[in-house]
């Protein structure tokens, strides 16, 4: 919730508008949203100011799918689960998952 608040009050609208706008944006979202360990509740109280401030939704998608299945609790468990090459597999397909639904809603919605 914190950073949500942080992204609403504090980051320009018009920022993180040019910021998104690039064609790579998407891919990086998802990226980012990796390394964050917020549950799915959290992870709306991200998106939502992200969406407020004009973000297109593909990326915020791509954001929470990212952050969501890539997240490094996941990642610890599943290591002790699946051999290195598998979990590998399985974080590049979640991040090209959410990328692909981003690029996807941004092509129906923006």
């Amino acid at each position: 919730m914190t950073l949500g608040a942080l992204i609403h009050g504090a980051v320009p609208a018009s920022w993180l508008q040019q910021v998104a706008g690039n064609p790579l944006a998407v891919p990086l979202a998802a990226l980012a949203g990796a390394p964050l360990y917020v549950s799915m509740a959290g992870m709306l109280g991200i998106a939502a100011p992200l969406v407020d401030q004009g973000v297109p939704i593909g990326t915020v998608i791509a954001f929470v799918v990212g952050g969501a299945g890539v997240s490094i609790p996941n990642l610890i468990l599943l290591n002790r689960l699946f051999e290195r090459k598998l979990l590998v597999v399985y974080a590049v397909t979640v991040v090209a998952i959410g990328t692909t639904l981003g690029y996807g809603l941004n092509f129906l919605f923006v």
